[in-house]
């Protein structure tokens, strides 16, 4: 019914009103698409957050139990990379907010500068988000001695052979990997073309 409703509108309009309903529906487009991208942003950094603090009270944990110093160092470098995740993530939502006292075309680049900075970040996932905890997984199974020499309660989760850890060490390299290829092709497929999307308005804002 909307849709007919439109189309029915839009054969009655004249030429400048027509201009006015496609701007509109174009602005009300980008409006769900923002929208959108907020709720996925917030469900994502609630969940990274509850990970982060699981991990934070997991490797303690790890910390206290492991016998080997340079597994030790490697839970505490994890627990300051957590704190790390969940404070980046805290800094990318400041400019979530938009400035309800601005004019719409500084609302509109508010909202932009917002959306580039979360690409930004995402692009960067290999950097401060894949690389530090596969050093860290690295240090952590690398450096554990023979696990049967010691008595902890992790003892059943640390490989014992070098190829073991060689193997976990190649698998957890794949993994992060793909955590940041997806990372990476999220911000081109869904924000990069709300960022075009945006300067386009942009654009035809100012030509008015």
């Amino acid at each position: 019914m909307i849709d007919q409703e439109l189309k029915r509108i839009w054969k009655g309009a004249s030429s400048s009103e027509r201009i006015t309903i496609n701007k509109t529906q174009l602005l009300n487009q980008l409006k769900d698409k923002m929208d959108k991208m907020d709720r996925n942003i917030k469900a994502r950094d609630k969940r990274e957050i509850y990970a982060s603090v699981a991990g934070i009270v997991a490797f303690s944990l790890a910390a206290w139990d492991i016998p080997f110093i340079l597994s030790k160092i490697a839970c505490f470098f994890a627990i300051g990379w957590f704190i790390y995740v969940i404070y980046r993530l805290k800094k990318e939502r400041k400019g979530e907010a938009t400035d309800l006292n601005l004019s719409f075309r500084d609302q509109l680049e508010q909202r932009k500068q917002y959306i580039m900075g979360q690409s930004k970040m995402l692009k960067s996932v290999v950097y401060w988000y894949a690389l530090p905890p596969f050093l860290m997984n690295l240090l952590l199974f690398l450096g554990a001695g023979n696990p049967d020499s010691a008595d902890f309660f992790l003892s059943g989760i640390i490989p014992g052979s070098l190829v073991e850890k060689v193997i976990i060490v190649v698998f957890l390299g794949l993994f992060y990997g793909y955590i940041a290829w997806m990372n990476y092709s999220t911000a081109k497929k869904n924000l990069d073309p709300l960022v075009e999307q945006i300067e386009q308005t942009q654009r035809e804002l100012k030509e008015e």
